[in-house]
């Protein structure tokens, strides 16, 4: 299974894609899917679809600021779910930004990150109503660094709260 990466732009993959998105997130946790869109275009966010062959298995949302990677959303089509896409996924984005820290954050209860070699960074964040762990592949987790992340990706529109997680520090 070789998955091919396309840039989400318009038609039928964005129409997709927003279906995944729709139903892999609840409503509070997600942005407007338009804004994402939008935001794509710069040079700063990446919207990319996952496919096998010809069938859309996924896609992923994020950004990259002085080499550290954000992965904002990553969703595999319900229809798909549990063959191994989502680390298949991953591993094409280890590939992509080989210097990058890459920095994933995933709501508690909705915790599925299993992959190997991304790991809990023991920093909890906040960025809407979700409490979200933060992990990390490709170096070590420094809350100041993703809180400049923060800064200049959205020109200090964005900050969320970020603290250590009592429980995974005892």
């Amino acid at each position: 299974m070789e998955l091919i990466i396309k840039k989400v732009r318009k038609g039928n993959i964005r129409k997709k894609v927003k279906e995944i998105y729709n139903s892999s997130f609840p409503k509070e946790e997600r942005i407007p899917f338009w804004m994402m869109f939008f935001t794509s275009f710069t040079n700063t966010t990446d919207f990319f679809a996952f496919y096998d062959d010809d069938t859309l298995i996924g896609f992923t949302y994020m950004a990259e600021v002085n080499n550290i990677l954000f992965i904002m959303f990553l969703a595999v089509d319900e229809n798909t779910r549990c063959k191994g896409y989502g680390s298949k996924i991953l591993n094409l984005i280890k590939q992509k930004y080989p210097n990058d820290k890459i920095i994933i954050s995933v709501t508690k209860e909705n915790n599925n990150s299993r992959e190997s070699n991304i790991i809990n960074s023991g920093y909890l964040m906040k960025s809407g109503e979700k409490i979200q762990e933060i992990f990390i592949y490709n170096g070590d987790f420094k809350k100041r660094e993703f809180q400049l992340f923060f800064h200049t990706y959205s020109n200090a529109s964005i900050v969320p709260k970020i603290w250590e997680d009592d429980l995974k520090n005892k």
